[in-house]
C-alpha cells in the first residue's frame, strides 16, 4: 500500500517535470521502473552505448540481449 502512493506521487512528479520541459535522468536496473517512469531510454553496456530511444524498444532488446 505504501509503495502504491510512492508511485502515485513519482508519477506526479514526472507529469510535472515533463509539462514543464525538463529532463529526468534515470539510472536503474528495474526494467518495470524504467518502463514505468521514462519515454525514451539508453542502454549502456560497460561504458558502451547500446542502444537508445523509444522506452520499449530499448527495454526488449535489453532483456533479449543479457
Amino acid at each position: 500500500e505504501i509503495h502504491e502512493r510512492l508511485v502515485g506521487s513519482e508519477m506526479c512528479i514526472r507529469d510535472r517535470m515533463l509539462s514543464a520541459g525538463t529532463t529526468l535522468l534515470m539510472v536503474s536496473h528495474s526494467i518495470e521502473d524504467i518502463r514505468r517512469m521514462c519515454t525514451h531510454a539508453a542502454w549502456i553496456d560497460h561504458g558502451e552505448l547500446r542502444q537508445s530511444g523509444e522506452v520499449m524498444e530499448v527495454t526488449e532488446a535489453y532483456l533479449k540481449g543479457v
